[in-house]
């Protein structure tokens, strides 16, 4: 059943409404126009298309959390969709295929997108290096790097495309990294070299010897957990 179908069996205001998850939804592009949602504060995205601004209206302008991915290739009409979510306070953006190297996504002219109060950030499989360059959170304090079910990770994009800088950092990573990304103690360093705002490193027990191996001279409080 089309999306504008479904839309046109709600009523006109969801007031209730606070979760919402969708996956493999296409905005309708005929105006057709979701119902007004004045309490929704969490959604939830898997492989959403296009988007429609008039179709959401002010509906997520006051969301506070959203999960955000793919399981297939990152699109750039991607980096749109979330720029419906300037509240953000937590965000995940995940990518759940195999792919090592995610194709080019923003077009190198389009400018960063600030989100002025992301305070927790979730990074989950490997993500495209233009999308991490192109989300900028002044204000985060806490990201977490998490490997998707096959053990990518975006350890290595991180440091080298991430610009917003966290006070907790945590890496709390399945073993099957260490065969997947080798040099993952290299690259995680490369972030906390950087990030002058950092106070805690969390890792897990098997990346103790590497992680202060790396981290040398670091005043940063690593934890293992």
């Amino acid at each position: 059943m089309l999306a504008k179908n479904i839309v046109a069996l709600l009523p006109n205001e969801l007031p209730s409404l606070r979760h919402l998850s969708l996956s493999f939804y296409w905005d309708p592009s005929d105006g057709t126009q979701f119902p007004n949602c004045p309490v929704l504060d969490r959604v939830e995205m898997l492989m959403h298309r296009k988007p429609y601004l008039s179709h959401w209206g002010t509906n997520l302008a006051h969301v506070t959390t959203l999960s955000f991915g793919t399981d297939a290739d990152w699109e750039p009409y991607d980096t749109s969709t979330l720029s419906l979510f300037p509240a953000l306070q937590d965000l995940t953006l995940f990518a759940t295929h195999t792919d090592r190297r995610p194709g080019s996504l923003v077009p190198k002219h389009q400018l960063a997108q600030p989100f002025q109060h992301l305070q927790t950030l979730r990074v989950r499989g490997s993500l495209p290096p233009e999308l991490l360059t192109w989300l900028v959170a002044p204000t985060l304090e806490a990201l977490h790097i998490e490997a998707n079910d096959s053990g990518w990770t975006s350890t290595d994009t991180l440091g080298d495309s991430f610009s917003s800088l966290c006070l907790y950092l945590y890496a709390l990573l399945p073993q099957i990294v260490y065969h997947k990304e080798p040099e993952w103690a290299t690259d995680l360093s490369k972030y906390v070299q950087k990030c002058t705002r950092i106070e805690t490193l969390f890792v897990s027990k098997w990346m103790e010897a590497e992680c202060i191996a790396s981290l040398g001279g670091s005043n940063v409080v690593l934890y293992v957990l």
